[in-house]
């Protein structure tokens, strides 16, 4: 499912996953996302960084997950990215 700035792909699991396609900030990316975020469950990556996407997210409350994933995950403290992005390629 295409957005003006983005896309949002269906993993074989049926969950999706937002990626931001343009150049741009991740306010822009997540206000794209989140306005046409789909009924299910789905997570929002920029930068390579994923983050779930959660029923009453607002920006604010989507960014301050998305940095809290991405300051954990340039720290080295788990190996779900790399999880993740397995999943991203098939």
């Amino acid at each position: 499912m295409r957005t003006e700035l983005g896309e949002f792909k269906r993993d074989r699991s049926g969950l999706f996953h937002y990626c931001f396609k343009e150049i741009g900030t991740i306010d822009s990316a997540i206000k794209d996302a989140l306005a046409n975020r789909p009924k299910s469950a789905a997570w929002f990556w920029f930068n390579g960084t994923p983050a779930p996407i959660e029923k009453n997210d607002g920006p604010e409350s989507l960014f301050r997950r998305w940095n809290e994933w991405r300051t954990q995950c340039q720290n080295g403290s788990y190996n779900l990215l790399e999880v993740l992005q397995g999943l991203m390629k098939d």
